[in-house]
């Protein structure tokens, strides 16, 4: 009888230690899974970052090169159609003076003057609405 609850005190052993095993192994692989998930993520924020610095630094470009502002007056505005693509604006209007970017919609703002006015797009990229400065 001893001998018997000997073996199954050890069989529960052996089996306790084997799914602990399991359960460190498990661990140690969805360690290793986070650990390169951060090392992407970083390695993304810090190619975001220098897109970042791109675009930021593009405005004072822009302002700079008087050969890339365009001339925006009411007959530029009236020739905006739903639709239009954001490279159709870039001709017409030239670089945005601030964008503002959402999931679903983007909106290019323009000042003229002391007035302002925008232009919003879809996902894809295509004008759905403006306004026109007054």
């Amino acid at each position: 009888m001893r001998n018997k609850t000997t073996l199954i005190l050890l069989l529960i052993v052996i089996s306790l230690h084997f799914t602990n095993y399991q359960s460190i192994h498990a661990q140690q692989k969805n360690s290793q899974t986070l650990q390169k998930q951060v090392s992407e993520l970083e390695k993304k924020v810090g190619d975001l970052e220098k897109r970042i610095e791109q675009l930021e630094s593009r405005p004072s470009q822009v302002s700079q090169d008087k050969s890339l502002i365009k001339n925006i007056n009411k007959q530029t505005w009236r020739q905006l159609r739903n639709g239009m693509t954001t490279e159709d604006i870039r001709e017409l209007f030239g670089e945005p003076d601030k964008v503002d970017g959402g999931t679903y919609t983007t909106t290019w703002w323009y000042k003229s003057g002391r007035s302002i006015g925008y232009i919003s797009f879809d996902e894809h990229k295509r004008v759905t609405s403006w306004s026109e400065p007054n």
